[in-house]
């Protein structure tokens, strides 16, 4: 651009750049921003708590998908230094497939939380201490990049409250494969937080395959024979007679036994 933009802002107003990653805004290499990613330039790079308002710690983690909803960190925290954090944002950045969604998993909640749920993507986190959040997993603000939302409704619920609901949030994919960028940003009704990501690897599912072979013979299944969601791998199994055997993988050179093991006719008949 071969203009400057000139940016007015009052107390307490904030742009976000979207889709710039805090290498990036640093590499700006500029006096057009302060560096902290709420306007407390403390020489911190935005990296962790910039003594002048909420900060995500931990994350910038990787998780692996691998059948089951995961929990995209179950020891993130938030803290704040100068105020009382009131939400936090956890949205995808990038990679986002139809039938993403995050969601708050009751079961991993600490004694003494419970979760009202309202419908689906859409409850109220009852802390332990009396107080109230609210989330909410919205997929119409800007479809792209859905959002679950978490904010105070009832009391103040404190950082370890607020730690609570953002350990249980999980992640089931839709029906495609390939790595997920999940972000995550605080705010306490002054600052918002520096952002931190999570990195979500969602690798081929299988969902079903069919197999029909004679007793005593050997049968190569084919990628016809199973039902695969989005798959990577030409690697496919072997299996060695009807009522028991063992699986085996194709290392390029020859057949090998597989590390699933083996199988017998009560396994075949239990399915």
């Amino acid at each position: 651009n071969a203009f400057d933009t000139v940016l007015t802002f009052g107390g307490g107003d904030i742009v976000t750049l979207l889709g710039v990653n805090q290498s990036q805004y640093e590499a700006l290499g500029g006096t057009e921003f302060s560096t902290g990613g709420n306007g407390n330039n403390d020489g911190n790079n935005g990296s962790g708590n910039n003594s002048g308002g909420p900060a995500i710690n931990n994350a910038d983690n990787t998780v692996t998908y691998t059948g089951t909803p995961v929990l995209l960190d179950p020891s993130v925290t938030v803290t704040d230094a100068t105020g009382t954090v009131s939400s936090v944002n956890v949205w995808f950045s990038s990679g986002y497939q139809s039938g993403d969604t995050l969601s708050i998993d009751a079961a991993a909640l600490p004694n003494g939380y419970t979760v009202s749920v309202t419908n689906s993507g859409d409850g109220v986190i009852n802390d332990q201490d009396g107080s109230t959040i609210h989330y909410h997993f919205d997929t119409t603000s800007n479809p792209s990049q859905p959002s679950i939302f978490l904010s105070e409704l009832g009391g103040t619920p404190t950082s370890a409250d607020f730690d609570a609901a953002l350990q249980a949030i999980e992640f089931s994919p839709g029906a495609a494969d390939g790595a997920r960028t999940i972000t995550w940003a605080a705010y306490d009704n002054v600052l918002h937080s520096p952002t931190v990501t999570t990195t979500v690897d969602v690798g081929p599912i299988l969902n079903s395959f069919t197999l029909t072979v004679s007793q005593g013979g050997t049968d190569l299944l084919t990628p016809s024979d199973f039902s695969v969601t989005h798959p990577q791998s030409t690697d496919f199994y072997s299996v060695q007679n009807a009522v028991g055997g063992e699986f085996e993988v194709f290392n390029g050179t020859n057949w090998v036994s597989a590390t699933t093991g083996g199988f017998n006719d009560t396994q075949i008949a239990a399915g």
